[in-house]
């Protein structure tokens, strides 16, 4: 479709297509279009526009001015019509026409902007909103509807880059920031705020000279323009910079070289502490986190920024060893050069105080008194003054840094209280940081952060991880390379997010951190207690460092809990534990409070980092391994009456470290049969791999290779399953009940999956017998309906195959088996189905669909789902059969069950088809080849491509469609395909008897006709029966042989009646009704055609689907059927 864009912004431009609209240069067009544009969609009196654009004009010659106007429009832009109607007393925009105004799309930006509290999305807004202004609204254009709009777009656009500039800095960005402020003055050269917002950006770039720049461009332009000097905060701005060193990046401004990743959300906390204080609120402000987490580098990051824009800072840290060390860190601040320039500026008594500090000072001005002791609480007073004195004197606002804030002495946090609470005039943030877990209540921080919060003189900045996202480019950038997914996503589990942990993880070496981890593939819930790489000696320092700290009883529970695992719950610790509750709280306290572990909810724990868990685990001696792990599995076990296949994988793990083997192989021989119950096949072979390592004895190995064969059929994996099932057989005697089931597992595979019939057969009778002397009833059900499958399969005998069903079926109604009835009750339906039984077949699938749920057979239920679609779509019940197939495809993608997933476009064509929307019976066909191409499901491609010709046939292609059947027809029989045999063989008769009808040969059409009539009457297939009665009817029409086609054809009528079989129902009685009309029986050929028309809008009528029922009423051949029904009423 058409686009026109109107571009109103920078000048007057109409694109249609991205070609500019010639014979618009006009300014008169251009007036009238520009306000249309600029107030679209809203339609307009001839009237109002006429006022508007000849306002001194009389009404009449300013409407007339009007008419002429549009009708020159026209005639320079006859395309005007098809976006603007102008043919009645209202201008008016259809609703059809495709049009972009830039305005439009500008202010559609700005108010996406203004919506969203994404950052990042909202930059984007703003560039697409800057992308949109390409200049002044309709520049050349002076009328008065024009300037006051022109005026607001400027604002906005101002506005605009003010904040987007804003963002850029706020995320550090600088670079692309002084691109935006740039833009910004060349559009608004006397926004003064905008020169500072410049200079200031030039500054945190590091770039002080380009700053200093900007100040005299400033004074230069407001002297020129308006004859003013610049306000004095811009002024004082300058001078700040002015002071600095030299060099704009000194040694005490250099941050470290990692680049600053993430904390969007709390650089702005911090920004906006910093900006309170510039206001005059002195406050502290606690950056708080892990050790590693980033705290230090965020502080530092604002300390860089605060001195690049000339304000004064200072920085400190205590040290864990010099918490006896008093005033050490207030020390620090005085040596720094703000507050050596302050000790000019103070008189000699403070001076006197800060020598006690500061002996140097002394050394300096020895006329000074040496201070006294202080020994009386006025002389603690007025040294805690004479500090704030000095501190005061420093350049405001000033910005103090004091890193491990949790092990400052309590004399520096009474003296930090005491500045922040003082009444000399001061703009101080200090800024500090505090380690998560080394506090308690009776710390002296505690007291200070409670007092300063209740006069709203304290912030708080927790940091937690970073994001995969973040900690993907942290790493990216000290790899100096773009880092792969799965490199980034084993990183960012390593570090989870600490970039200290991160840091030193790549420094420790790239080989064995980036590259893929090769270590034994892990069953699920069974984790690691140490990675399989040693950790970098930095982060084990660290942790073992915290871990000292701990009380002896705390540390011993750590152990336990290391023990359980990353995650624990309190009831299984307490179950474990040998000591009493008490002990046991107050110690699981301690680690919390610690941050050595962390709340999951009401009863749930795990630990903070998954390296603590590491490294507490590696501090335990072999034996205290085993015995703890002994604890904890004898623990579960008094936990959980039924296991779970987590708690049976646990228990495994558990008892393995504890040195119990086969109690090790018993559970993962739960944790498999769960798995495979729950659909997790590959879950389920790392089990039984497991079991196979650990099993003592033949019974359990042989329980192992069973496990593994299944799982391995599962995974579609055939000939290592059958290996599998053999090894098992090797290790079970005669009298083995076992025997049936392996037996019968690979007679299954080579029956249902290799379709290798004579390797099958041996392995279904040796199962059934196995079965009955076992009395293992269910193998026995099994082997019974395999056996029938097989008797079809082989020999075409249906009536055996419905025997060994219901056999089957009253054993498992006996043995009370839900399972297998239910599964009987499919087989039936399925073979209801190939017999066109099309009702009894949706009763036996609704049965069986009932008992798989009840026991949770999903296989079942896609297969029971499956079933009734083809059941209901059988007998015309269209929008049923669909809704039944999407039910199948749900359950069969949960478990990823590609056998039917690979079946269902193919089905999904066979209803388009019965509803002759040919061309989307041929998309479904062709994703249903693709799909089983993709998969390795050659019974579902070869079904596939069956029904390919006939979509090509109906589409009028029988020459194409006929050489494809003869390709495919010696595939067919390269092997035998179990069922699908016989089936695929009537449909390759019947297709290639329709394309030899359509292109004249009929004698072919035939005998292919009744070859197919013979094998569908001979395997009870009643659909294929009819199909190709009707086949052989029209075969004779072709030769004139009237009486026989109507022979044939009412056979095949009153079939497709009783089976329901509706494209035959209406079709039949269309085409007989020709038929017995040339015989001369008019009315009864009225009948036929009323008849066909009642059941095609009866179908049409039952179609949820609308775009299908639209394409079934409109195909040729029932458009035919309701136009014939409609002009023979019979008399």
């Amino acid at each position: 479709m058409a686009t026109l864009h109107a571009q109103l912004l920078g000048g007057f431009l109409l694109q249609l297509n991205q070609t500019p609209v010639p014979g618009l240069d006009q300014p008169r067009y251009q007036r009238l279009l520009a306000y249309l544009f600029l107030h679209h969609p809203t339609p307009f009196s001839r009237q109002r526009l006429a006022f508007l654009f000849w306002p001194d004009s009389s009404e009449r010659q300013s409407r007339t001015n009007l008419r002429n106007l549009i009708h020159r429009l026209h005639q320079n832009w006859p395309e005007m019509a098809r976006w603007i109607d102008a043919s009645g007393a209202e201008i008016e925009w259809r609703a059809d026409g495709e049009i972009e105004v830039d305005v439009a799309q500008f202010m559609a930006a700005l108010a996406a902007a203004k919506a969203t509290a994404n950052p990042s999305a909202k930059e984007s807004h703003l560039r697409q909103a800057t992308d949109c202004y390409s200049g002044d609204l309709l520049p050349d254009i002076y009328d008065d509807w024009v300037l006051g709009e022109r005026e607001r777009l400027r604002n906005l656009y101002v506005q605009v880059l003010e904040q987007i500039s804003q963002l850029l800095e706020d995320d550090q960005r600088y670079a692309e920031a002084i691109a935006f402020s740039q833009r910004l003055l060349r559009h608004e050269p006397l926004q003064e705020s905008a020169y500072r917002h410049l200079m200031r950006l030039y500054a945190l770039a590091g770039n002080r000279a380009a700053a200093l720049r900007v100040y005299h461009t400033c004074v230069t332009t407001f002297e020129r323009e308006l004859s003013v000097e610049p306000s004095t905060q811009t002024s004082e701005a300058y001078e700040r910079l002015l002071n600095l060193a030299d060099s704009p990046r000194t040694e005490a401004l250099a941050v470290q070289q990692l680049p600053f990743v993430g904390r969007r959300r709390e650089w702005q906390e911090i920004l906006s502490a910093w900006q309170q204080v510039r206001q005059g609120k002195s406050q502290l402000l606690l950056i708080s986190g892990e050790v590693g987490i980033g705290k230090t580098r965020l502080a530092e990051e604002l300390m860089n920024r605060v001195r690049r824009q000339g304000f004064a800072a200072a920085s400190a840290r205590s040290y864990a060893a010099e918490g006896a060390l008093v005033y050490a860190p207030v020390a620090e601040w005085l040596r720094s050069p703000p507050l050596q320039t302050a000790l000019a500026q103070v008189d000699d008594i403070w001076l006197v105080e800060a020598a006690r500090l500061l002996p140097e000072i002394l050394s300096q001005r020895p006329n000074l008194p040496a201070p006294g002791p202080l020994q009386e609480s006025w002389q603690q007073q007025r040294f805690f003054e004479g500090l704030a004195r000095l501190f005061a004197a420093a350049a405001h606002p000033l910005l103090l840094l004091l890193d491990d804030l949790q092990w400052t002495d309590e004399e520096s946090l009474k003296w930090l209280h005491f500045l922040l609470r003082s009444s000399l005039p001061q703009r101080v943030l200090v800024v500090a940081t505090l380690r998560l877990g080394e506090l308690d209540n009776e710390h002296p921080l505690s007291a200070l952060m409670q007092t300063l919060r209740a006069a709203g003189r304290l912030a708080q900045v927790e940091l937690g991880p970073l994001t995969p996202e973040e900690t993907a480019r942290l790493a990216g950038h000290m790899a100096g390379t773009d880092l792969s997914t799965d490199a980034q996503a084993r990183l960012f589990q390593e570090s989870e997010g600490n970039p200290l942990f991160l840091v030193e993880i790549l420094r420790a070496g790239k080989g064995g951190w980036l590259a893929a981890d090769d270590a034994d593939e892990q069953p699920p819930f069974v984790d690691r207690p140490a990675p399989s790489t040693p950790l970098p000696p930095k982060i084990d320092a660290v942790i073992t460092a915290r871990l000292a700290q701990l009380s002896v009883p705390a540390r011993q529970l750590a152990g336990l809990a290391a023990v359980i695992g990353r995650q624990f719950t309190f009831a299984l610790l307490q179950a474990a534990s040998e000591v009493d509750d008490d002990a046991l709280v107050q110690a699981l306290d301690e680690l919390w409070r610690r941050r050595i572990v962390r709340e999951q909810g009401e009863d749930a724990y795990d630990f903070s980092h998954g390296h603590i868990r590491a490294v507490t685990y590696g501090e335990l001696s072999h034996a205290r391994l085993r015995l703890l792990h002994r604890r904890v599995a004898g623990a579960l076990e008094r936990l959980n009456a039924d296991y779970s296949e987590e708690t049976a994988a646990r228990l495994a793990a558990h008892w393995e470290r504890a040195g119990d083997r086969p109690r090790a192989a018993y559970f993962y021989l739960q944790a498999g049969e769960q798995a495979l119950a729950a659909y997790l096949p590959r879950q389920a072979q790392l089990y039984f791999e497991q079991v196979l390592r650990l099993a003592e004895g033949h019974s359990a190995t042989a329980d192992g290779y069973f496990g593994r064969g299944r799982a391995l059929f599962a995974l579609e994996k055939f000939e290592p399953a059958i290996h599998a099932f053999e090894q098992a057989l090797e290790l079970m005697d005669a009298t083995d009940p076992r025997r049936g089931k392996a037996l019968y597992a690979i007679a299954d595979v080579y029956y249902s999956a290799l379709y290798d019939l004579a390797a099958a057969e041996p392995f279904i009778h040796q199962a059934r017998a196995a079965a009955e002397a076992a009395q293992d009833w269910e193998t026995l059900c099994q082997s019974l309906s395999l056996l029938g499958l097989f008797t079809s399969s082989s020999q075409g005998n249906l009536a055996e195959e419905m025997r060994l069903i219901k056999q089957a079926q009253a054993i498992a109604r006996r043995t009370h088996n839900r399972w297998r009835e239910g599964r009987t009750l499919a087989d039936l339906a399925f073979l209801q189905g190939q017999q066109s039984d099309f009702r009894e077949a949706e009763s036996s699938a609704r049965q069986a669909l009932a008992l798989l749920q009840e026991t949770d057979d999903k296989a079942g239920i896609a297969f029971a789902w499956n079933l009734l679609g083809r059941a209901l779509g059988g007998r015309g019940d269209y929008s049923a059969a669909f809704a039944a197939f999407s039910q199948s495809e749900t359950v069969a993608a949960a478990i990823e069950q590609r056998s039917f997933l690979a079946q269902l476009p193919n089905m999904r064509a066979w209803l388009h088809q019965q509803l002759c929307d040919y061309a989307g019976a041929q998309l479904l066909d062709r994703e249903g080849v693709a799909l089983a191409q993709g998969w390795g499901k050659l019974t579902a491609e070869i079904s596939a491509r069956l029904n390919l010709c006939l979509d090509l046939c109906y589409l009028g292609d029988p020459v194409q469609a006929l050489g494809d059947l003869e390709q495919l027809e010696p595939k067919l029989g390269e092997k035998q395909y179990g069922y699908h045999a016989w089936r695929w063989r009537l449909r390759l008769l019947h297709a290639k008897g329709l394309c030899c009808l359509k292109l004249g040969r009929v004698a072919e059409a035939r005998d292919l006709a009744a070859a197919g009539l013979a094998l569908a009457q001979s395997s009870g297939a009643q659909k294929y029966t009819a199909l190709n009665q009707a086949l052989m009817g029209d075969a004779w029409v072709g030769q004139g042989m009237w009486a026989e086609a109507a022979l044939n054809w009412q056979a095949a009528l009153a079939l497709a009646d009783r089976i329901e079989y509706q494209p035959l129902r209406w079709q039949g009685r269309y085409l007989l009704a020709q038929v017995v009309r040339q015989r001369g029986e008019t009315d009864r050929a009225d009948i036929l055609l009323v008849e066909a028309a009642e059941i095609v809008r009866a179908i049409g009528e039952c179609l949820d689907d609308e775009p299908l029922r639209q394409a079934f009423l409109a195909a040729p051949p029932v458009v035919s059927v309701l136009s014939a029904g409609a002009g023979h009423q019979p008399r």
